[in-house]
């Protein structure tokens, strides 16, 4: 992706097939009737669907990792974290040595206890409290490598992009209903969005 002079986003090909088939995916897997589904749902999300999004390489991502049999014990806790409750393995932002690094962590290695399930305005979503205090790793968990830094930048940075995101598309999804609404109900004999507005 790329930004031009007057700030604006631009896509190359490669990148608006990827966002057409993204969008396309989402209108056929995820309508509002399915999520309204797995609002009541323990986990939130629909595996099935997850699974389609692996297969097509969604996920993917390649770390490097270093192993000499030592143990590590980790400190402190991490709130909020999107979708605790199902996933198989977290990868941890820590201090080691005084210096930013990641760690991997497997879910068998965490106590069903230290997950705290939060309870979240949007309803769409499941986060959850991680307590890693004595939790103990191999030392080859520790992802050693001098662009650790940069790369939770980035990381902090995309999330914060992809967070705005979403909600500039709920956003924009909410006012579509509403104008939708507003151009079909009828009441006394006249569209509502003839004589009035709707303000909430």
């Amino acid at each position: 992706m790329s930004i031009v002079a007057n700030n604006t986003l631009s896509f190359s090909d490669e990148q608006s097939m990827i966002l057409d088939s993204a969008r396309e995916f989402c209108r056929d897997k995820s309508t509002i009737a399915d999520v309204r589904q797995l609002l009541s749902s323990e986990t939130g999300f629909a595996p099935a669907v997850w699974q389609e999004m692996v297969d097509l390489g969604w996920m993917g991502l390649a770390v490097p990792a270093t192993a000499n049999g030592d143990q590590l014990s980790l400190a402190g806790e991490k709130w909020f974290v999107s979708d605790a409750g199902v996933a198989d393995l977290f990868l941890v932002a820590v201090s080691y040595e005084g210096s930013p690094k990641l760690v991997l962590v497997e879910r068998g290695q965490i106590d069903d206890a230290a997950l705290k399930p939060h309870t979240l305005i949007d309803e769409t979503k499941r986060a959850a409290r991680l307590d890693l205090n004595g939790v103990m790793v191999p030392s080859s968990a520790l992802l050693e490598t001098a662009k650790t830094p940069s790369a939770l930048r980035d990381v902090r940075l995309l999330g914060a992009l992809l967070v705005a995101a979403e909600a500039t598309g709920s956003s924009a999804a909410c006012l579509d209903t509403v104008v939708e609404y507003l151009k079909t109900r009828k009441q006394f004999g006249k569209l509502i969005g003839s004589y009035q507005a709707l303000k909430h």
